[in-house]
């Protein structure tokens, strides 16, 4: 009995521990960006789609981040049009400038169906894009009084003079 859990831990231990490894062949270069910034992919793998024939591209989604992804979910490229990189080993390969805010996982499509297949290589740990956070400044304008009064009466309000 001890035996036969053993082998079935080590078999559950090899599933997780490879299907780790399919899954993290391609990733970004970092977690968070922000909206100036341009995002990067990294393929550590020989190969991201290991299909007889080999094919020489493949495409690579950018989608809405979900914690699991089913066999045949739709593949919804939210720069409006995937990417063709090279199925083989490449760093920082440019995939987005200026992206939008939001939560996003990297698919590749090995079969070209525009769908999620099981055992294709996704990277959902997810990346974070936040907007990028403003620069704002006030200056005295050329029609400010040197001097005024102002005050509020809110049932009567009076807004000849505007203050920031």
């Amino acid at each position: 009995m001890k035996k036969k859990r053993k082998l079935i831990f080590i078999g559950l231990f090899l599933i997780v521990f490879l299907s780790a490894f399919v899954q993290a062949s391609i990733k970004t270069n970092k977690i968070n960006y922000d909206t100036a910034e341009t995002v990067f992919i990294t393929n550590t793998d020989n190969e991201l789609c290991s299909l007889n024939p080999k094919p020489e591209k493949v495409k690579v989604y950018i989608v809405e981040h979900k914690d699991s992804w089913n066999n045949g979910d739709l593949l919804n490229d939210v720069r409006n049009s995937p990417s063709d990189v090279s199925n083989s080993k490449f760093t920082n390969l440019k995939i987005w400038e200026n992206p939008k805010a939001g939560v996003y996982d990297v698919i590749v499509d090995c079969i070209e169906n525009q769908r999620f297949d099981a055992l294709e290589p996704v990277y959902n740990v997810g990346f974070n894009v936040v907007a990028k956070k403003g620069i704002g400044k006030v200056f005295l304008g050329e029609n400010n009084p040197s001097s005024f009064n102002w005050q509020f009466d809110s049932e009567d309000p009076n807004l000849m003079n505007e203050i920031l």
